[in-house]
């Protein structure tokens, strides 16, 4: 008689908390509410009359945030990986959007409004890219021993990466980061980083060149003095 699969929920009756890493967590964001007001309260006491106008609105993401961060803790992450190309075509698909109706600031478009909700389609990628390479370093785990397959098995998050370097470079190079980093745990091949770190590295010049404008970034910290993009 065959054994019946036994079905597991997908909540968790109990979970465990890595403390240490909550209050760094928890520590980083308040530390960036503080930065917000900071920087933002002069010209928000000007615009709005009120200079907390953007630390309370921020505030109120952050809560949202800490409030789907704990929710969260109590998903099996098990369960998750079935909808892994989901949430990674998902991504894809707000990414391209962004490049035809995103919203333009500042002569760059990184931000995507749906249903008076404004956000950045990148952060979306970077959480489905960890999704992505957590899914894959487990279930292809031997594939990680081959450069060509290991290449194959990234091709996903890199076509992530791409679109979102195109109008945000830092995006990007933190996606990438986050995705030679899971791969590292999974299986740390020095070899295999280094080459990887040559080809991102050579990948993230030819985009600094491309636009002048980020490379006039880097002329003006390099000489702050000379350069009338250096004052702050």
């Amino acid at each position: 008689m065959a054994r019946r699969k036994r079905k597991t929920s997908f909540f968790m009756a109990g979970t465990y908390f890595d403390y240490p890493a909550l209050f760094l967590v928890l520590f980083l964001v308040m530390f960036g509410l503080i930065m917000v007001y900071s920087s933002s309260s002069y010209m928000a006491r000007i615009m709005t009359d009120d200079a907390a106008y953007y630390f309370k609105r921020q505030g109120i993401i952050a809560l949202l945030g800490v409030f789907a961060m704990v929710m969260m803790s109590f998903v099996r992450y098990q369960k998750i990986r079935r909808f892994t190309m989901l949430i990674a075509g998902a991504s894809f698909m707000l990414l391209m959007l962004v490049h035809f109706i995103g919203n333009e600031s500042n002569g760059s478009t990184r931000w995507l409004s749906i249903g008076g909700f404004t956000f950045q389609p990148s952060e979306v990628a970077k959480l489905a890219i960890i999704i992505y390479m957590a899914h894959a370093c487990t279930t292809q785990s031997r594939a990680l021993n081959s450069m060509v397959e290991t290449f194959v098995l990234f091709i996903p998050p890199i076509l992530l990466i791409i679109p979102i370097a195109i109008e945000n470079l830092s995006s990007a190079i933190i996606c990438g980061v986050i995705m030679v980093g899971i791969w590292f745990v999974a299986t740390p091949k020095v070899r295999y980083i280094v080459i990887i770190g040559i080809i991102g590295a050579i990948g993230v010049v030819i985009f600094v060149l491309k636009a002048g404008y980020r490379s006039d970034r880097i002329d003006a910290w390099f000489h702050p003095e000379t350069s009338e993009n250096g004052y702050q």
